[in-house]
């Protein structure tokens, strides 16, 4: 019964978060990922400043995040805004 609840519980989740590439964030990525979603103009420096850490730390976790194809950039440096790519 144990093996039977292992199989369906976790792979079913992980199953769900791979799909969207979530599941093999770090705590800084998933926070850059929410905080994006809940405010899409966000600049890389507010961001360090919310999450609480360098700005070349945030600018390294978005490379990571637009390699995975998990962020976007829209539009220009200075007017364009992050899309999450299959929020859902």
């Amino acid at each position: 019964m144990g093996s039977n609840e292992e199989s369906n519980g976790e792979s079913s989740g992980e199953v769900a978060e791979k799909s969207n590439g979530i599941g093999n964030l770090n705590k800084t990525e998933k926070q850059i990922v929410t905080i994006i979603a809940e405010n899409s103009n966000i600049t890389q420096k507010d961001l360090a400043i919310q999450i609480g850490m360098s700005e070349g730390g945030v600018r390294k976790a978005m490379t990571k995040l637009k390699k995975a194809g998990i962020i976007t950039r829209e539009g220009s440096t200075k007017n364009g805004s992050w899309k999450v790519a299959d929020s859902k």
